[in-house]
């Protein structure tokens, strides 16, 4: 018995001791790099309009980065605060060094807002978080238009016109020189 409650003691003692890592958060991982936009889908699902829609759309092509964009950079920070930062390539005359947005992650960090950088995104994103990683992570969000359709010799109606960007950052990785 003597031997028993030892054994158990010691197995107790050296399993106390072992080191256990800490979880590390999606916002801390956001955080601890610089992000650049890696690849992407958009999926159009547009209705006829007759003028500027000429036939029913719901098409998914890659995402076409402007070259302007390509070194751009995303940059999460404490408090909910952010920056993009738009690399040498610019896409205007009136392009600052650093462009500030909010962000967060919400429904156990499953969705994430990010809003004020509509120079990146062209719109405030509310997104699900398609994958995360430590060096990449994926994002879905949709954009919506809303027109009116007149119909040669048929009632006129409201109808909306969505486009679904599915975008993937990886980690900022500097070139060597």
């Amino acid at each position: 018995m003597k031997y028993c409650l030892l054994i158990a003691s010691a197995f107790l003692l050296l399993s106390s001791c072992t080191k256990v890592e800490p979880t590390t958060s999606k916002q801390d991982m956001l955080r601890a790099e610089k992000w650049v936009l890696d690849t992407g889908f958009v999926r159009k699902q547009w209705k006829m309009d007759g003028t500027t829609v000429p036939a029913d759309i719901d098409v998914t092509e890659t995402y076409n980065e402007p070259a302007c964009k390509q070194d751009d950079q995303l940059i999460f920070r404490e408090g909910s605060e952010g920056a993009h930062i738009p690399g040498e390539a610019t896409c205007s005359i009136n392009e600052t060094a650093e462009v500030e947005f909010r962000w967060g992650l919400y429904e156990n960090d499953t969705k994430m807002f990010i809003y004020d950088a509509k120079e990146f995104f062209g719109a405030d994103v509310n997104a699900d978080i398609v994958e995360f990683y430590n060096d990449k992570f994926g994002i879905r969000y949709s954009t919506y238009q809303d027109k009116h359709i007149t119909f040669p010799n048929q009632a006129s109606y409201w109808v909306t016109d969505t486009t679904t960007y599915t975008l993937y950052f990886k980690k900022f990785v500097p070139k060597k020189e």
